[in-house]
């Protein structure tokens, strides 16, 4: 085995999103298959990245039919308190709020699905944060979603201005732009 030869290697296309000036990207009045499948790769960065999730895109099971995505209906909150993130010290749960509370690892509770006190992500890894409005998180209550043009041929009725593609309005990912609750190190409401 020698040296390989790159000279016939596919180059992959990097993407160019024409944006305005806050930086959001524009969305395009255009629509057509050859976008849709765009789109579809779009959402899979999104769910690979950024934990986004909707009835066909990302992990089935951190879809919230309700849009809510809060602590008190998550799978890893167990007696106020959450399996995975941990205080300042790197080993205490963080007490959620479970009506507003919501972080990255979000899932539906289902009594086959097994947890356990990990105990190993930072608030600031897990991007938990309690939304402002007391009710929850959600791509409907998103700054960065505007309504799409027309939706795609799921029904994805709204346009992510940060991930450039339609998405569910019950969808959500960790870059959620709500209001949130200043909080301390600890995970705590200031």
């Amino acid at each position: 085995m020698g040296e390989e030869d790159d000279s016939n290697a596919i180059v992959r296309p990097v993407e160019t999103w024409e944006r305005g000036r806050d930086f959001l990207v524009i969305q395009t009045p255009e629509d057509d298959a050859e976008l849709r499948r765009k789109e579809i790769h779009r959402r899979e960065a999104m769910a690979a990245e950024l934990n986004y999730a909707d009835e066909t895109a990302g992990i089935s099971k951190t879809y919230d039919r309700e849009g809510r995505y809060n602590c008190g209906r998550c799978n890893k909150a167990y007696e106020g308190k959450c399996l995975v993130v941990v205080q300042s010290d790197g080993r205490t749960a963080i007490k959620v709020d479970l009506e507003a509370g919501s972080c990255r690892y979000w899932e539906r509770i289902c009594a086959g699905d097994a947890e356990a006190w990990r105990l190993y992500a930072s608030i600031g890894l897990a991007a938990y944060a309690i939304a402002a409005n007391g009710v929850g998180w959600g791509c409907h209550r998103c700054p960065w979603a505007r309504r799409a043009y027309e939706p795609d041929d799921m029904g994805r009725s709204l346009y992510c201005t940060k991930g450039n593609a339609r998405v569910d309005s019950m969808g959500c990912c960790a870059i959620n732009g709500a209001t949130a609750v200043p909080i301390d190190e600890d995970g705590n409401p200031i």
